[in-house]
């Protein structure tokens, strides 16, 4: 509906996610092609590839290699309960000198998924900000946050510097927010990398990375952070378990 102040590509995208979700279109069906979706929609190609990456970065959709994008297939897996550690600190044990720039922060009412996940009123605000990470003066990794704003009052891009440990998210919410991070949940799969994303980490559209989802606890078990993050396989994760 080009008569409401919503972008075409994100309502697109709201319909075939409502597709998926209410069973409608399956695990491993084939989505119709882009010049189908052009033809029966009436919008550009950029305006569906636009709504197929991003669903695709949800990990909704995935593209197998001349056979067209398919609804991905559901994934058994097992979350695994982490000791909370940072990329900052561990990227120093292993012997790396990491920055961070800091690409975007904004504050909104997120959608339904992230309400869900964090746990939110419906009209409860977060910060969503978005970090390129490097290791050495080269781009490894870019996290997308999200943050309960009632959590992190006033949060900032002054809270963070460029190097050292004070880049830390984790830092800043412990030491300026006073809050205790107990325990993450964490699910690591595949994913292609977007335009906006090949550019930023140096790297051809479409390249097979590492997307490392975490949401991360206070000790009462309320969630307060959510992160979606891709990283080169070139840095090497150590994951710790809590016991």
């Amino acid at each position: 509906d080009k008569n409401i102040p919503v972008p075409i590509y994100y309502q697109i995208e709201e319909y075939i996610q409502k597709l998926i979700e209410t069973g409608k279109l399956k695990p491993g069906e084939k989505l119709p092609t882009e010049k189908e979706f052009m033809k029966v929609l009436g919008v550009s190609r950029i305006t569906i590839r636009r709504a197929i990456s991003d669903l695709i970065n949800k990990n909704m959709l995935e593209i197998k290699q001349s056979k067209g994008t398919f609804v991905k297939s559901k994934n058994f897996y097992e979350p695994v309960s982490l000791i909370i550690q940072s990329y900052t600190e561990e990227a120093i044990k292993q012997g790396f000198k990491p920055s961070t720039r800091i690409l975007e922060l904004k504050k909104l009412i997120p959608d339904s998924e992230i309400q869900e996940i964090l746990k939110l009123s419906p009209e409860e605000e977060i910060f969503e900000f978005k970090r390129l990470r490097l290791l050495n003066g080269e781009p490894s990794g870019i996290d997308l946050n999200y943050l309960s704003s009632n959590l992190v009052p006033g949060f900032s891009e002054k809270d963070f510097e460029e190097t050292g440990l004070k880049q830390s998210l984790y830092l800043v919410l412990g030491k300026k927010y006073n809050l205790t991070l107990d325990y993450a949940e964490e699910i690591i799969t595949a994913t292609l990398t977007t335009k906006e994303e090949s550019e930023l980490l140096n790297v051809k559209k479409n390249t097979p990375i590492n997307m490392r989802i975490r949401t991360v606890f206070l000790p009462n078990s309320k969630p307060v952070l959510y992160m979606r993050s891709i990283y080169k396989t070139s840095y090497k994760s150590i994951l710790r378990r809590k016991l």
